[in-house]
């Protein structure tokens, strides 16, 4: 359906969408791109871009790898309540002292609602 050209583009986009731009924010892009005056200043503007968007993936990255060691460390926890007598109410949830760890945020902020 489309020659070369337009499915670089394409693919160009996709790549720019999941590197997290909006289509919003790839117009701008394009827009700022065709008002540069000369070949370095594009390339700055790019470089620029980039610069931003590369420091706030690596945060995003150290965000989700702080909750991946969030939700491994309830886990951990939670399997401790499988040896929880089946009369105990879920009100003692957190708080029955069977634990040696203490009670992760993920866990206590649901038992203590």
């Amino acid at each position: 359906m489309y020659r070369g050209d337009g499915v670089k583009r394409i693919e160009w986009i996709q790549k720019l969408q999941d590197m997290g731009f909006s289509l919003t924010e790839i117009k701008v892009f394009l827009r700022v791109w065709g008002e540069s005056a000369t070949a370095p200043k594009a390339m700055a503007t790019v470089r620029e871009i980039f610069t931003d968007k590369l420091r706030e993936t690596r945060e995003t990255i150290a965000r989700l790898s702080r909750l991946a060691d969030e939700l491994s460390e309830s886990l951990a926890f939670l399997e401790g309540c499988r040896s929880c007598d089946q009369g105990q109410h879920q009100r003692e949830c957190g708080g029955c002292g069977r634990s040696d760890h203490e009670v992760p945020l993920l866990v206590d902020g649901i038992a203590k609602r």
